[in-house]
């Protein structure tokens, strides 16, 4: 009798799943189209992002900057920021990508420097890094060599362009080079 009512109630679950109406899921946007947004780690990404996340994300990054961030010192703040990263596309060519990081951070002019809070107790890892298009002009330094960098060379007309691949261009461009190689000789002091 047991076994009947068992057989009877698989056949009812059955029957009743093969009614019920399949959930289509929202169509992907054109950066999500990628393989890389279809599982958990990869769906993290801002590239990733539909505009409900962005919503959430700015709401907590809001609460984080008003209540948990704590400045350090006149100017040093902790919280998000963005950068330049390296990434492979699909078809295994590298890419230069906007990517948030969380750290610490102290603006001077067009430049700015940073530390990832992954290395919080690390002192030379500071990095100078320029403000609109995230791309990093010096590295593993100490927060003093950082500030004197990010100071001395934050006036350069260079620092105008507002995006990575305009700044490479203008780097590459022979009328900036008197320039470029001035910047080089203050990042390497």
């Amino acid at each position: 009798m047991n076994f009947v009512a068992l057989i009877f109630f698989v056949l009812c679950s059955l029957v009743g799943c093969s009614f019920s109406e399949s959930q289509e899921l929202p169509a992907p946007t054109p950066k999500q189209q990628h393989s890389g947004c279809y599982s958990k780690s990869s769906g993290s990404t801002p590239a990733c992002w539909t505009e409900a996340d962005w919503k959430v994300f700015c709401e907590r990054v809001q609460c984080k900057e008003l209540s948990q961030s704590p400045s350090i010192g006149d100017n040093m703040k902790k919280g998000f920021y963005w950068i330049i990263t390296s990434e492979q596309d699909n078809d295994g060519n590298s890419v230069w990508v906007p990517a948030l990081s969380e750290g610490t951070y102290e603006y001077h002019g067009k430049l700015f420097i940073h530390r990832s809070k992954d290395y919080k107790y690390c002192s030379n890892r500071w990095k100078v890094s320029h403000v609109d298009s995230g791309a990093c002009m010096a590295a593993r330094r100490t927060l003093k060599e950082a500030r004197r960098i990010a100071k001395e060379a934050k006036d350069f007309a260079l620092w105008n362009n507002k995006s990575y691949g305009e700044l490479t261009e203008a780097i590459k461009d022979p009328a900036n080079e008197e320039e470029v190689n001035q910047i080089k000789a203050i990042a390497l002091l």
